[in-house]
């Protein structure tokens, strides 16, 4: 990981290949202490997991992918869950045929680069169980 710009509220960090997507930024938010922020990501990667997450059953369904396909667009945010890091991130995926795939990140392996634009909010966001959905929410009482 290299981070190509940095100020106050914003970084600009660009993933190298075989870097981990949410394990890479949830270590930097770690080590910066971020405890609030939103992220926006283009590149490309070789390995994927989504999720999609079925209200009924409270629970994500896991659909994973092993081919090289373009970041068209990663949108997500950090908050706090146990005091820890959380990065929630969603995003679309382009394959070769330029179908495009999309949902939750659960995991992702970067093929050729993967750039991100990191906002850094002042303060703390934090997640807590919602009892409808069966999520860790932003909670509004943090």
């Amino acid at each position: 990981m290299n981070v190509i710009i940095l100020n106050k509220k914003i970084s600009i960090i660009s993933l190298s290949p075989e870097e981990e997507f949410i394990e890479s930024l949830t270590r930097y938010c770690k080590e910066n202490k971020i405890s609030a922020g939103y992220l926006t990501a283009i590149g490309a990667c070789k390995k994927l997991k989504l999720a999609w997450y079925n209200l009924e059953t409270k629970s994500y369904e896991d659909h994973e992918y092993s081919e090289d396909m373009e970041i068209s667009g990663i949108i997500g945010n950090i908050a706090l869950i146990d005091g820890k890091p959380f990065i929630h991130a969603h995003g679309t995926f382009a394959k070769r045929d330029l179908t495009v795939i999309g949902g939750h990140i659960r995991s992702m392996i970067i093929s050729a680069a993967c750039e991100v634009r990191l906002e850094v909010f002042e303060g703390k966001i934090e997640r807590k169980h919602d009892e409808f959905t069966g999520l860790k929410l932003m909670s509004c009482n943090a």
